[in-house]
């Protein structure tokens, strides 16, 4: 599993394991699905979960989506984390010689 350039989130049924505090998740699956309440790029779960290697993530969120507690979708446009995707140098370089 790929998991670079990804979006994640919880599905109904993950936040219903997270909220149980009884539903016997691992700490680390409870880790990833608290960072999940919300869209969230790989990148940024990485962040997350930093003191473990890529190895351990990349295991506990496939195992999170075989469980459907956790869906995919691919990066696109709109999570653009640096926010530069919608730049055009044309325009920039136009703006900056025009300006007075």
């Amino acid at each position: 599993m790929n998991t670079r350039a990804r979006i994640f989130r919880r599905t109904e049924a993950g936040s219903a394991a997270f909220e149980d505090q009884n539903s016997g998740l691992p700490a680390q699956y409870r880790q990833i699905l608290r960072a999940t309440a919300a869209e969230t790029h790989s990148d940024v779960l990485r962040g997350a979960l930093r003191c473990y290697s890529e190895t351990q993530i990349v295991q506990w969120v496939a195992e999170l989506l075989t469980l459907g507690l956790l869906e995919s979708v691919a990066d696109a446009a709109e999570h653009d984390l640096d926010f530069t995707g919608g730049f055009q140098v044309t325009e920039l370089a136009a703006a900056f010689n025009a300006r007075t």
